[in-house]
């Protein structure tokens, strides 16, 4: 018999969260969407609790949960899943927890990013037209919050320019996790290279 301490609950724990974070980083306000994943998240979640223990447990390396459907879900969740038993395995802690940070998904404009110019040689000057963009992100509205327009930045790079032979070029958006990139204006920047 092969007994799981709190230690190994709390590693399995953590993995159960950090594979709910990452799905919910891709969800949006489709409610049809989210009851869907919601399903999806609970299956996965019976199937990621995965025992790791020095001796190990033989062939055994899922634990399930209890089944539960979550659905039209508006708050976060927190939930304690009691674990499935498995004949000749006596566990220190029969649940594990459940948590789901559901928050209502917005989009938000970040206005006047400035436009960083990225490897210029020094015999060179690059001016771009416009030289600020306005930036829209989606995400969960508690996220957002917390973003400032110094979460955003945007650059183009002297060589990317060379290559477009002459063409408006798209500045590169970088952004924070857990949100995701609804439109960049203008998507193009003209711009002037000067020699010296």
């Amino acid at each position: 018999t092969t007994i799981l301490n709190p230690q190994h609950l709390e590693m399995l724990h953590q993995k159960v969260n950090e594979k709910l974070k990452q799905k919910f980083s891709e969800m949006d306000d489709d409610l049809p969407k989210l009851e869907k994943q919601l399903k999806e998240v609970n299956q996965k979640a019976s199937n990621l609790v995965q025992a790791i223990a020095v001796g190990g447990l033989g062939s055994i390396d899922t634990i399930r949960t209890e089944y539960i459907e979550f659905a039209n879900v508006t708050e976060p969740i927190n939930e304690e899943l009691k674990l499935q038993e498995i004949e000749g395995i006596r566990y220190s802690q029969n649940s594990c927890n459940l948590q789901v940070d559901v928050q209502k998904i917005v989009d938000r404009a970040f206005d006047e990013i400035l436009v960083e110019i990225r490897n210029v040689p020094s015999s060179k000057e690059l001016i771009l037209y416009p030289s600020k963009i306005s930036v829209v992100l989606k995400g969960g509205i508690n996220i957002l919050g917390r973003f400032t327009n110094d979460s955003v930045k945007a650059y183009v790079d002297y060589w990317s320019v060379i290559r477009n032979e002459g063409e408006p070029v798209e500045p590169v958006v970088e952004y924070p996790p857990y949100s995701i990139l609804v439109d960049v204006k203008p998507k193009q920047l003209e711009f002037i290279i000067k020699q010296y």
